[in-house]
């Protein structure tokens, strides 16, 4: 008997063996070749026994993109719970007489990064406002004498990480959060060129996040043809004031620019008040918000008036957010830089008590130590997005970090938000030639920006269990530094995974 075993492991070693060698043979041979010769990369992979199936540099550290949110989506699972929602309150100071508020109506943001968007997630705006109109009229109030002030105070610092670079500030992508938010902060232009060579091109605005304090210069032009689109708006929460710059070439098609909005609590008091106009109820003095001074700023006359703190305010009412599972679901799944940040400041708020980029990695990282991953030199965590290129992580931490979500109550939920090969969102286009079954073992997320192409998650067994004892394979492949595009890199990390899946 003892022979016979013997002779079974005999037979069974040198598959085993022979299948791990095929990948490390695959990562050492596209180590020695364009792209990768030339690129910054390392690459970890292991197998629920803890046996490492492959690895490349993986105690170095490389900048990650969005595979920080991984982290970020993780532990606010984690520390908040997969039904935590964001709330955002009604409350007044003055006093209600004959159904009029003699006073103000505060907005009071809770840092909800869904409020006004245009997502399925979301609560329709149509809806929301009339939810917020049914508390004002339960309390008997119909019309306010006085501001509807959108208070972002819950967010005190800085709306964006100071290490942001200025070419994604005014994007889309690169909107900083407030306390209260609007449309995800951003404004939608549609936008055409002008009819001739060094023209402004045309911008009509397309959605309802209307800004009229904001003053927009038109100093882009209109480019000779094949030259691109090289549009950008400078803007700042500074000054109301904005500048596109750039230009469209005259050969390109109307086109849609989504960009950064710095006034998210201002837009939110303006859209209630204009839906308010629009029922029938009045507000006298119109929108406002409050600047960080602490003053009430209506962008029509210097501010003077201090804005109440929120614990001296009545009370009317809350509204809440889409669950945290929604959320992070959105997250990952079609990398929302906007979202993840503000789950990074609502840990930080419950961590720490504070939303300030320093306390909300600080309590990032207590939630690390509480689940056993010691970060160390191993990662350097700047923002909740990837969107900061001074964010580093090494392979070996993603994947103790991924190992260690593994074994957590948080599992499920984090794992049905990852996204997968095939399906809507980041990896749509990966894998098309493979079958749905091994799309679906694939569960990861994508990072990239100019230079940088990551890879980090899990590769489900046969048969795709999920239980804490499935063996699974656990992975982080990350590239820095190639030459080309991520065209040119994908094909070469999908092979590595492709292999990888192979070992179970």
């Amino acid at each position: 008997m003892i022979k016979r075993c013997f002779v079974l492991i005999a037979l069974l070693l040198p598959l085993t063996l022979g299948a791990q060698t095929r990948v490390q043979q695959y990562i050492e041979k596209v180590a020695k070749e364009e792209p990768l010769r030339s690129a910054s990369w390392g690459v970890l992979a292991v197998n629920a026994r803890g046996d490492t199936l492959a690895k490349w540099n993986h105690l170095n550290k490389f900048v990650p993109a969005s595979n920080m949110k991984l982290i970020t989506t993780g532990t606010a699972l984690q520390r908040l719970g997969a039904g935590y929602r964001f709330e955002t309150a009604l409350a007044y100071d003055g006093a209600v007489v004959d159904s009029t508020l003699h006073g103000n109506l505060y907005i009071v943001g809770g840092g909800d990064p869904t409020l006004g968007a245009e997502d399925a997630i979301a609560i329709p705006t149509d809806s929301l406002f009339a939810r917020w109109k049914r508390i004002l009229t339960g309390a008997g109030i119909r019309s306010i004498d006085g501001y509807v002030i959108g208070d972002g105070r819950w967010i005190s610092s800085d709306l964006e990480h100071e290490s942001w670079q200025l070419s994604d500030s005014g994007t889309y992508y690169g909107t900083g959060g407030d306390g209260l938010c609007f449309h995800e902060n951003n404004i939608d232009f549609r936008v055409e060129p002008g009819d001739s060579i060094g023209a402004p091109p045309v911008f009509t605005r397309t959605t309802r996040a209307e800004t009229p304090w904001l003053t927009i210069r038109n100093y882009a032009t209109t480019g000779e043809k094949q030259t691109g689109n090289s549009l950008y708006l400078h803007t700042t929460d500074l000054a109301p004031v904005a500048e596109w710059r750039g230009s469209l070439a005259i050969d390109r098609k109307k086109t849609v620019e989504s960009v950064s909005n710095k006034y998210g609590a201002m837009t939110t008091a303006h859209a209630f008040c204009t839906w308010l106009d629009t029922t029938g109820f009045i507000v006298i003095d119109g929108p406002a918000d409050i600047d960080r001074s602490g003053r009430i700023r209506d962008f029509h006359s210097e501010p003077s008036l201090s804005a109440r703190p929120v614990d001296s305010l009545t009370r009317l009412g809350s509204t809440f957010s889409p669950t945290l599972t929604s959320i992070i679901g959105q997250t990952n799944g079609r990398s929302d830089n906007f979202y993840a940040e503000s789950l990074l400041r609502a840990l930080g708020k419950q961590v720490k008590g504070r939303t300030d980029y320093d306390s909300a990695i600080a309590a990032e990282k207590a939630v690390l130590s509480k689940i056993g991953v010691t970060a160390g030199n191993s990662v350097r965590i700047s923002d909740g997005s990837g969107l900061a290129r001074d964010n580093y992580a090494s392979p070996d931490f993603f994947v103790r970090y991924l190992k260690a979500m593994w074994r957590t109550s948080a599992r499920a939920a984090f794992l049905a938000s990852l996204p997968r090969p095939g399906s809507k969102g980041t990896l749509q286009s990966m894998f098309q030639k493979s079958d749905k079954d091994f799309k679906a073992r694939i569960r990861m997320k994508s990072g990239s920006m100019n230079g940088v192409l990551c890879y980090s998650g899990y590769i489900l067994p046969k048969g795709g269990s999920t239980s804490a004892e499935a063996n699974i394979i656990t992975f982080s492949i990350l590239t820095n530094n190639a030459s080309v595009g991520a065209s040119k890199v994908r094909p070469i990390l999908e092979e590595l995974i492709r292999l990888l899946a192979e070992e179970n």
